[in-house]
C-alpha cells in the first residue's frame, strides 16, 4: 500500500499536535512533522521530523521547497498562523513541489488582522464582537466609555491568546494596555502593523462561546463544519472542556462568515453570545483549529479530509457525532537526546 506523505508544520502547537494525532489515525498516511524548535512535541509523534526556519525569515521558502522534496511530500498542511501568509503568497511555486489547498493572501491578511476583519465583517452585515483601535491613553478612555466592562485588550494580529488581557475595571485597562504595549510589536509576527496601531479593545461577551473547525473546498463550499461549545471553562485553574454539538445557528454564521470572506481550506470561527442572546464573531483564523482532534474523535477527521481536498479528491460534506468531550491536560513526551534534530 502506497502511503501518502503529509508535512505538517507547526508541529509543536496545539492545532499542529491535533492535526498530527488525527493524521496517525489514517493507515495510508505517513506524517512529517516540522517546526522551527528541535524540541516540539509533535516532531517525536510524527513518523519523520524537519526543522524549519521562522516563517518571517528570507530562506523559509526555499527551506520548505527543499524538505518538500527531500521528503517527497504529498501535502502541505501549515498550521501557523505566520507562516500562511508567505506560503500563500509563495502558493505557484509551492505547488510545483506538492499539493495544498489554502486561502489567497489577501483573504489571510483580512482574517488574521482582528480590526480588519470586524470592520469587513460588519460591512456585510455578519454579526461581530464591537472592537474599537487603541493609539494611546486617550483612546483607552474613550473605549473605556463606549464598551461595557469587561473588556478584552488584545493584538490586532497574534494568536493563541497571547497578549490578551479580559480587565473588570478601568485601572486594569490602563495597566493592561502599558504592558501590552511594552510587549508589542511581536517579532514573529507574518505581516506588520504601524507602531501605534497594533491594540484594540473589544467588548468581552458574557455568553456560551463555540469554537468551530470549517473546512471548505477550493470553491469555498463546506466540506465540515463542526462546532464546539465550551462546556466547562475556569482559565485560572487550567480547565477548558469542550463539547461537539449540532447548531445550525452557530454553523450558520460560520459558513456566512468564511464564505463572505472567501478562505478555503481548514479555517478556526471563534464566536460568542452576548448579553442579548445574540451570537457574534470573536475572531477568525485561516488554519486548523487548535481544537481539531476533537472534531476527528467526533467522526469528522478535518486533516484527513484537507490531505483528499488537496489532492484533487471531490468531497462532500462530512457530519459529526454529538456530545464528543475534549478535556486538556497537562502531559509529557520522552524522547532520546540523540533524536534531537541539530541544523535548519
Amino acid at each position: 500500500m502506497k502511503k501518502i506523505h503529509v508535512m505538517v508544520t507547526g508541529a509543536g502547537g496545539a492545532s499542529g499536535l491535533g492535526t498530527i494525532k488525527s493524521l496517525l489515525k489514517i493507515d495510508d498516511v505517513e506524517v512529517i512533522g516540522a517546526d522551527l524548535n528541535p524540541l516540539a512535541v509533535g516532531l517525536y509523534l510524527a513518523h519523520k521530523k524537519a526543522l524549519l526556519p521562522k516563517a518571517n525569515s528570507k530562506e523559509f521558502i526555499s527551506r520548505l521547497i527543499g524538505v518538500l522534496n527531500k521528503e517527497k511530500v504529498d501535502v502541505l498542511i501549515p498550521n501557523t498562523s505566520e507562516e500562511m501568509y508567505p506560503i500563500a503568497t509563495n502558493i505557484e511555486e509551492i505547488k510545483k513541489h506538492t499539493s495544498i489547498v489554502v486561502s489567497g493572501p489577501e483573504e489571510i491578511a483580512i482574517a488574521d488582522d482582528k480590526l480588519r476583519a470586524h470592520d469587513y465583517l460588519a460591512g456585510k452585515d455578519i454579526p461581530v464582537v464591537r472592537t474599537i483601535s487603541v493609539k494611546d491613553e486617550v483612546d483607552i478612555a474613550k473605549a473605556i466609555g463606549e464598551l461595557s466592562l469587561p473588556i478584552a485588550i488584545k493584538p490586532r494580529i497574534s494568536r493563541g491568546g497571547r497578549g490578551l488581557f479580559i480587565c473588570k475595571d478601568p485601572e486594569e485597562v490602563f495597566r493592561s494596555y502599558k504592558q501590552l504595549k511594552e510587549m508589542m510589536p511581536f517579532s514573529d509576527t507574518f505581516f506588520g502593523t504601524g507602531e501605534d496601531d497594533q491594540i484594540i479593545c473589544q467588548e468581552h461577551l458574557p455568553g456560551t462561546e463555540y469554537d468551530v473547525n470549517i473546512l471548505l473546498n477550493k470553491n469555498s463550499e463546506v466540506v465540515a463544519n463542526v462546532p464546539m461549545k465550551a462546556w466547562r471553562w475556569d482559565v485560572h485553574h487550567q480547565l477548558r472542556d469542550i463539547v461537539t454539538e449540532h447548531n445550525k445557528e452557530v454553523q450558520s454564521l460560520a459558513e456566512k462568515a468564511t464564505k463572505s470572506l472567501n478562505l478555503k481550506g481548514p479555517i478556526d470561527v471563534e464566536m460568542r453570545f452576548d448579553g442579548d442572546g445574540k451570537l457574534k464573531i470573536l475572531e477568525i483564523n485561516s488554519r486548523t483549529g487548535g481544537d481539531v482532534e476533537l472534531a476527528s474523535a467526533a467522526g469528522c477527521n478535518i486533516p484527513h479530509l484537507t490531505a483528499k481536498l488537496s489532492l484533487g479528491e471531490d468531497l462532500k460534506y462530512v457530519d459529526f457525532n454529538d456530545d464528543i468531550v475534549l478535556t486538556r491536560f497537562i502531559g509529557f513526551q520522552t524522547i532520546k537526546r540523540s533524536e534531537i534534530p541539530d541544523e535548519i
